[in-house]
């Protein structure tokens, strides 16, 4: 069984991929769900969530109405909203450039997400040798 499980969709899939695998080297178990789509949730994310001890989304938007609170929403009333972290871009205006610039700028590379699932699970930022 894995620690922790990356909820993702569309060109987000490939770096939690990434991330996924950074972690394993990292001594942290982590799978990787494709959603697909967005709404309505898949039901199958509740037992997925049961599994492990931390959910995380990764979304290449804005968290506030978009897919990670979708999947807080449909995890809450199976009391399982305390295992779930969302990784999204912040709500403001970004200046243009490259979205894999723009990405890594606010933590959405695998290196990003590999850390932030690493702190939600372990607590603590990953140890100089751990880093991703």
């Amino acid at each position: 069984g894995s620690e922790a499980v990356i909820f993702a969709t569309g060109r987000m899939v490939e770096i939690a991929k990434e991330a996924a695998e950074r972690l394993e080297t990292m001594g942290l178990s982590c799978g990787v769900v494709n959603a697909r789509w967005i709404k309505p949730v898949d039901p199958r994310m509740v037992e997925w969530a049961r599994g492990v001890g931390t959910v995380v989304t990764v979304e290449d938007n804005v968290g506030a109405g978009g897919f990670g609170g979708a999947v807080l929403e449909s995890l809450a009333p199976h009391g399982l909203a305390g295992k779930v972290r969302t990784i999204a871009l912040p709500d403001q205006f970004l200046p243009h450039g490259k979205a894999s610039d723009i990405l890594r700028e606010h933590g959405l590379d695998a290196a990003g997400v590999a850390k932030s699932v690493y702190v939600a699970v372990r607590g603590a930022v990953p140890s100089e040798e751990k880093k991703p």
